[in-house]
């Protein structure tokens, strides 16, 4: 005998004059009191508890798709919250809604699914898995690949307060979690093996990260799983200015030093020259009467092979001065303050 069960569908509504369906099973389907309801005085007050919502405006999903963002932030403090969920909030949703959508999640690494291989080798040009057939690894796609690349691919699970999900690392994102390479760690092993977990990769167990991540869509079976972005809390890289080799039509500037004619005497400071009365290297060379008469004043005279300054105009040499200066390189003597030229002949007649 079939074990029978017993159904009653009723409909309520509420004061807005929304109608929903209510279905009721088993004892309380058999016990439900229509006709005793039906006498009691208008309006009717039932209150329902304990249900399960089965479908909703006719939409078999309860849960509204969540609010996301689907175009990055230029900011970067403000990328590292776009469409932050909880992930239990995440396991909840259905992936290919949100296809093409990423979301951030402050989480901790807190283990490997070695299950899998941790790389593969795949085309040099496309990143899909090749296959050995008879010593020849091909591509799907792209036929015989002669040099084939290998490539992270590990899954490993992060867990917030709330859920813990699987997130599947790939190359060169994955970089960033393991610090180097997958190329560069084969060649630093001694006898890889796809199956055995090297240190460089368990070592991340523990990391705790801003992580951005997409949902599999390509997953059909089990709880919603994640395909690794990048990590958003990575330090910057300071940029450094790379030194440029000159071009065929760059100029390159050098200095040139600076060349000073050399002398035969050091060049001197007059100690006279604060005195009312001009000084000679030599007095033999010109007699008082045939020093020149100038109008601007040197405090400092400089001996050695350099041009002579002008004369000025105002300056009257007599016939035996200038044949001394053609012949002999003398000092050009300049007083500091200017006197009278009358004078200055009166004191020296005196």
């Amino acid at each position: 005998m079939k074990t029978q069960s017993f159904q009653r569908k009723i409909e309520i509504q509420n004061l807005n004059g929304n109608s929903i369906e209510l279905t009721l099973w088993g004892h309380l389907a058999e016990t439900f009191n229509k006709e005793g309801i039906d006498a009691l005085e208008k309006p009717i007050i039932i209150a329902v508890s304990s249900c399960k919502v089965s479908r909703f405006r006719n939409l078999f999903n309860l849960n509204p798709p969540l609010q996301v963002i689907r175009q990055p932030f230029k900011d970067k403090e403000k990328e590292k919250t776009r469409n932050r969920f909880p992930l239990a909030r995440l396991l909840q949703q259905i992936p290919k809604t949100y296809t093409g959508v990423r979301f951030t999640s402050e989480a901790t690494i807190t283990g490997l699914s070695t299950t899998r291989e941790w790389y593969y080798k795949s085309c040099d040009t496309c990143p899909l898995k090749t296959e050995k057939n008879e010593d020849v690894y091909q591509c799907k796609v792209h036929g015989p690949v002669a040099n084939p690349i290998n490539r992270y691919n590990f899954k490993a699970y992060i867990t917030d307060n709330t859920q813990t999900v699987m997130v599947t690392f790939f190359s060169p994102k994955a970089n960033d979690i393991v610090g180097i390479d997958c190329e560069s760690l084969l060649k630093s092993l001694e006898n890889p093996d796809p199956k055995d977990f090297p240190d460089k990769i368990t070592a991340i167990i523990g990391q705790r990260h801003i992580f951005q991540f997409h949902y599999n869509t390509n997953n059909n079976q089990g709880p919603p799983d994640f395909v690794f972005n990048e990590i958003l809390d990575k330090p910057d890289t300071p940029k450094t200015l790379e030194a440029k080799a000159p071009g065929p039509h760059t100029e390159v500037k050098t200095e040139e030093p600076i060349e000073f004619g050399q002398s035969s005497k050091p060049l001197t400071i007059s100690d006279k020259c604060f005195s009312d009365v001009p000084a000679t290297s030599n007095p033999g060379d010109a007699k008082p009467e045939q020093e020149t008469a100038t109008t601007e004043r040197e405090m400092v005279s400089v001996t050695g092979h350099t041009t002579t300054p002008p004369t000025p105009a105002t300056t009257q040499t007599s016939s035996k001065a200038s044949a001394s200066e053609t012949t002999h390189q003398k000092t050009a003597k300049r007083e500091l303050f200017q006197d009278k030229p009358t004078d200055m002949k009166k004191k020296k007649k005196e």
